[in-house]
């Protein structure tokens, strides 16, 4: 019998970034519900600034007078430059007490190590204020003044997410207990990346040159462009983007990380790539082992099949493995005694009706009477090619059936009709298919074509290129135990 009063307790686990704590919290001062996210904050700060409770957005301004706040205020008015302290002076209180706070969280770790826990991180207004260019400058000011480096007060180990993208990677690695530090070169992605995430570097991955004080990471992730090996595409072999799968192993060669993950797509082992690439970070110093991972398999509502590498660096008391399925097809009990939760399906995370994911990248598509009647005649399942006469030659548009996970999410909404409603499906949508929470925004223009196709990264693109949160989540944790060996 286990003597209870020397069990150790459970340690408490951090409010996760990608499924919130939800404490259902009503407003000190109307009564009326409180977002999760505003309910962290308060919680985390408030108390301890002798506020009356909890309050909603509508009651906010009940905190105006706190000493501690109307302090911060002026400390972030005295780093911004003339234009922007008028910026400053014309926000809503709102806007800069969610600011406020997030830098107070900031300066407190003094460094954007310890921040990546913080659960209002989403409260960062993306008008102004702040515009971010300018506003993390001055958020760089305030960390000046704590004076602590990089990385010193924080115990969390640190990983780089090359090709970081819009930040799904580099989210589900924040979620597992990582610092992350995101490189990303396209500027419409990286902007994503910052407004919810923060620490991106405009870094150009085909060159290998080190930014400047650079933390040694103990994990390294790449995610480098796939275009050229899907099956979906021509797999040409002289696709230049091809290229930056092997600059990859040239960063983690001077990176030089523990371990080491990688991601690309299945059609990668068509050819001689997976045999070349293991022979070059076996020459790296680094023993690998790759499967083809399911991200349904991992808690995300959707069919998405990756192969993912793994490197261990030689010496380390550790072998390279993968994490195992968390969910199935149907709940069973594995071999080892796992339970597996049944697969999170379209109909778990669609329609959407909470108030946070309808502010943002939700906007529907108007289609014509003649596309809403073809989408009419389709079940669930289906695609525009099962049609009798469909009229049009858009034979990939399918209904999603709401009882399974969706296919794998690319960037073109176009070809998801919504399981229940005769349209395609929004970019909201698409982001919870591929496990995005709802506070996570979108920045850049919603469709592609015209004069910007192939030169900016619309939203769409960036939720379709990403990898899904919650499976980077399973791998970091997995990860992060091999590290603690």
């Amino acid at each position: 019998m286990i003597d209870t009063e020397e069990a150790e307790e459970e340690p408490e686990l951090a409010p996760s970034l990608i499924d919130p704590v939800q404490y259902g919290d009503t407003c000190s001062e109307c009564g009326s519900p409180v977002d999760e996210y505003a309910s962290n904050a308060q919680r985390l700060y408030c108390e301890e600034w002798g506020t009356p409770g909890v309050v909603c957005a509508d009651c906010i301004t009940v905190y105006e007078e706190i000493p501690e706040l109307t302090d911060l205020f002026d400390r972030i008015y005295e780093t911004l430059s003339w234009a922007d302290q008028w910026k400053w002076e014309t926000a809503s209180f709102e806007d800069k007490f969610w600011y406020s706070i997030r830098v107070q969280r900031l300066v407190e770790s003094a460094g954007w190590a310890s921040v990546v826990s913080d659960p209002i991180r989403p409260k960062l207004p993306d008008t102004s204020p702040p515009q971010n260019a300018d506003y993390q400058t001055a958020l760089e000011l305030v960390l000046e003044t704590g004076g602590v480096g990089y990385d010193e007060r924080t115990s969390r180990p640190v990983a780089i997410d090359l090709f970081s993208g819009a930040g799904g990677a580099a989210l589900g690695m924040l979620d597992a207990g990582f610092s992350v530090i995101g490189f990303e070169y396209e500027d419409t992605a990286r902007l994503t990346h910052t407004v919810n995430l923060d620490r991106v570097l405009n870094v150009d991955l085909s060159n290998v040159e080190l930014p400047n004080a650079l933390p040694k990471p103990d994990w390294v992730h790449a995610s480098p462009p796939c275009q050229g090996f899907t099956r979906a595409g021509l797999q040409q072999k002289d696709d230049e983007r091809n290229q930056l799968t092997w600059a990859s192993v040239d960063w983690i060669v001077e990176l030089s990380p523990t371990i080491v993950t990688l991601e690309q797509v299945p059609g990668f082992r068509d050819s001689d790539n997976h045999v070349r690439l293991k022979r070059e970070l076996r020459e790296a110093g680094y023993n690998t082992t790759m499967e083809i991972m399911n991200a349904a398999d991992y808690g995300v509502p959707q069919s998405r099949e990756r192969l993912i590498v793994i490197g261990v660096k030689e010496g380390a008391n550790c072998s390279p493995s993968l994490p195992s399925p968390q969910y199935a097809e149907v709940p069973q009990m594995t071999l080892q005694g796992n339970t597996l939760e049944a697969y999170q399906t379209v109909g778990d995370v669609l329609p959407i009706t909470r108030e946070r994911a309808l502010e943002q990248n939700h906007i529907k598509t108007s289609h014509t009477d003649r596309v809403r009647e073809r989408f009419s005649r389709l079940k669930p399942g289906q695609n525009v090619s099962d049609l009798d006469n469909p009229g049009t030659k858009k034979a990939c548009q399918r209904r999603l059936d709401p009882r399974k996970p969706a296919p794998t999410i690319t960037g073109v909404p176009a070809d998801y009709v919504h399981p229940t409603e005769d349209r395609c499906l929004t970019n909201r949508e698409l982001a919870r298919l591929q496990s995005f929470p709802d506070w996570f925004r979108f920045q850049g223009p919603v469709k592609g074509g015209g004069s910007t196709r192939g030169q900016i990264t619309t939203q769409a693109e960036q939720i379709g290129n990403a990898v899904p949160p919650r499976l980077m989540k399973c791998i970091g944790e997995h990860v992060k135990k091999l590290i603690d060996q």
